[in-house]
């Protein structure tokens, strides 16, 4: 029996995620660093509206095979379950966005609508799926020149789901649905798909030198 897990996380954060613009009058309601301002013809000030956001992706995996000779038969079994995992956050706009035509606009506090937003809400999401893999397999030693190989695995992967049911798709007849609202999975599962395997080995002159 084999037991891994594999981790890798990474973040990307504003360098003034410390800083609270309400501290220099920009009160916008939103803290984690100075909102990005845009002022036509001068670069921008801030960090770019799509941090902060991270993800950490790990993977779980138990693997165990067993073996069983009786006579002419080597039986092998065996199964693999895997279980990936994404934890991820994207606050695109969640620190605000001034933007202004001119500089004259941004000394009389006077903001461009069209360029100027806020967004609010929950960005992250633990996502994951459950996957198993199952074989069987019949190693027949029919004689002491010929070996033929039988077996059969099955391969299941779950449907993409989320920790809090925060997942959702389109169907035609309904619109956007939600997961646990009249919706049990984001797909169908999927149950067949078998992979027989066949094969042989066979020695002509029993000598073990051609197969």
């Amino acid at each position: 029996t084999r037991v891994s897990l594999n981790r890798f996380a990474q973040v990307f954060s504003p360098l003034d995620s410390s800083f609270d613009p309400a501290s220099i009058g920009l009160v916008t309601g939103a803290k984690g660093g100075l909102p990005t301002i845009v002022v036509g013809g001068f670069e921008s000030l801030g960090a770019p509206t799509n941090e902060p956001r991270g993800r950490v992706s790990q993977a779980y995996q138990i693997v165990d095979t067993l073996v069983w000779t009786r006579g002419r038969h080597t039986l092998k079994g065996g199964m693999d379950y895997r279980r990936p995992l994404v934890r991820s956050y994207n606050d695109q706009f969640a620190r605000g966005r001034l933007s202004f035509n001119t500089l004259a606009d941004l000394l009389a506090g006077v903001a461009a609508p069209s360029g100027t937003s806020i967004a609010r809400g929950a960005t992250r999401r633990d996502t994951y799926t459950n996957n198993v893999g199952l074989f069987v397999q019949d190693d027949w030693r029919i004689t002491s020149r010929l070996t033929v190989n039988l077996g059969l695995r099955h391969e299941y992967s779950g449907p993409l789901s989320e920790k809090q049911q925060r997942i959702s798709t389109f169907l035609p007849d309904a619109g956007l649905v939600q997961v646990g609202h009249g919706l049990d999975t984001l797909y169908a599962r999927d149950w067949n798909n078998f992979a027989p395997r066949a094969g042989f080995a066979y020695d002509p002159r029993g000598n073990g030198r051609t197969v």
